[in-house]
């Protein structure tokens, strides 16, 4: 039987510093839900949907019921439109009768063209969504099956897309 030694040999450990192809930590992707006060109910159910997964991903997911009271609600909404990675407007006729979405979209198509935001509309309630200013935008759902006239189980699914759309743009 063979003895072996051992010798103990000093090591110096040295670190490079490499470039990395990726982030350590990918940005965050804020998206901005836009909806009237009567569509409230929709973004609370989409809300629910995105709750599911905003911890384990990168967004921020914000909407008018965090303006706090006593604020300037349009310079609230339109500095958070101006922050956008991702703007989910919630179309119906009460949302494109408001004359501050004729205010406020110009800026916003204007950044979607330029390639630094998208817009992601859903047609929530029968409306003139293919004659407004975003009509040239692909919409979530088709517009002659806006929200309000799908069965439950059917607005759960158009939410699901919606967000595993979201989740494959936050990866880009």
């Amino acid at each position: 039987m063979k003895n072996w030694t051992y010798k103990k040999r000093k090591t110096r450990m040295t670190f490079k510093a490499v470039a990395l192809s990726q982030p350590l930590f990918p940005p965050v992707k804020r998206i901005v839900l836009w909806a009237c006060h009567e569509d409230r109910r929709y973004v609370q159910s989409l809300l629910v949907h995105f709750a599911s997964c905003q911890q384990t991903s990168c967004f921020v997911v914000w909407d008018t019921t965090h303006i706090p009271a006593g604020s300037l609600w349009q310079e609230e909404i339109i500095s958070h439109l101006a922050e956008a990675h991702i703007v989910i407007p919630l179309i119906s006729a009460d949302f494109l009768a408001s004359p501050f979405f004729a205010q406020a979209l110009p800026r916003l198509l204007e950044a979607s063209y330029a390639g630094s935001l998208r817009i992601l509309p859903v047609i929530l309630r029968p409306c003139l969504f293919q004659e407004s200013p975003l009509a040239p935008l692909q919409a979530a759902n088709d517009p002659s099956k806006p929200l309000s006239l799908l069965s439950l189980g059917q607005r759960e699914l158009l939410w699901v897309k919606l967000i595993r759309t979201i989740l494959h743009l936050s990866s880009l």
